[in-house]
């Protein structure tokens, strides 16, 4: 006798499994044979490349950054009691409670060409003017690092 699927389990087989599969499916065998041909093609052109490649290292460097900021400050949180700690742990669970396209505005907000803390970091490093902060590899990381960090 069969059983059936804890309702989570059936909830995500069927909402995110079958159509990632299908997607997977249609994109490498297209006519039901596996056809690697088309992804050969495009990682040999030199655009899709380097997206590629800074996709790979981004995701690195800013899984390198949440590791070696977020494990000390979750211990810290964990073991001790020190003035702010609640206020600090509800400002680290903002980008978790608060729609994608807010927390991306609020970053953009802060560190874009006009930006509050772009333009200080502009006036105390003597940086070019209304360089964007978060459009560079360093503001991509640190955003991917603020998005990823845990809520302690």
């Amino acid at each position: 006798m069969a059983t059936a699927l804890p309702p989570p389990l059936a909830f995500l087989t069927v909402f995110y499994f079958y159509p990632l599969l299908s997607i997977l499916g249609l994109s490498f065998a297209p006519e039901g044979r596996l056809q690697l041909g088309g992804l050969a093609e495009l990682v040999a052109r030199p655009y899709f490349a380097r997206v590629l490649w800074f996709t790979f290292w981004q995701a690195v460097a800013s899984t390198v950054l949440t590791l070696l900021l977020g494990l000390p400050a979750a211990y810290v949180f964990a073991r001790y009691d020190f003035p702010a700690k609640s206020a600090l742990r509800a400002l680290t669970t903002i980008p978790f409670v608060m729609p994608t396209v807010v927390v991306g505005a609020a970053f953009v907000t802060l560190f874009g060409p006009r930006g509050v803390l772009n333009e200080w970091l502009v006036s105390t490093f003597a940086w070019p003017s209304r360089r964007s902060t978060c459009s560079t590899p360093s503001g991509s990381s640190c955003w991917l690092m603020l998005s990823t960090m845990p809520p302690w």
